[in-house]
């Protein structure tokens, strides 16, 4: 049997998960909990509705399914995620809003949401 550690606690387990059952239990837990407590029961919501899923495959169509940052810097990245310039919970409003969104590839999105937008 093939072995590998565990991404979160470093113990030995088998080969085919990132995490062993006691932090994939912990991680799923967690995840729930904040879903159930901390996230936004309309902004969730909206994040599953139709007109989001039609407007968000219409921005990366747009962008040719390409980072628009990344583009930017002259390189060529997948788009995979799209990408509120002002965030939904600050103005509901703009949230389909084509000129307020953006085509981005996943680094390019969590380094954006990590300053803060």
């Amino acid at each position: 049997m093939l072995t590998k550690l565990c991404a979160k606690c470093g113990r030995v387990m088998s080969l085919g998960s990132a995490l062993c059952p006691t932090c994939q239990a912990k991680s799923e837990s967690r995840h729930k909990q904040y879903d159930n407590n901390v996230r936004d029961k309309r902004i969730a919501k909206f994040y599953a509705s139709p007109e989001w899923i039609r407007t968000r495959n219409l921005v990366l169509i747009k962008a040719g399914y390409q980072c628009e940052s990344c583009r930017l810097q002259g390189k060529l990245t997948p788009a995979t995620e799209v990408h509120h310039k002002i965030p939904v919970k600050v103005d509901w409003s703009k949230r389909l809003a084509l000129d307020n969104l953006t085509a981005l590839c996943h680094r390019c999105h969590m380094n954006i949401e990590a300053r803060g937008r």
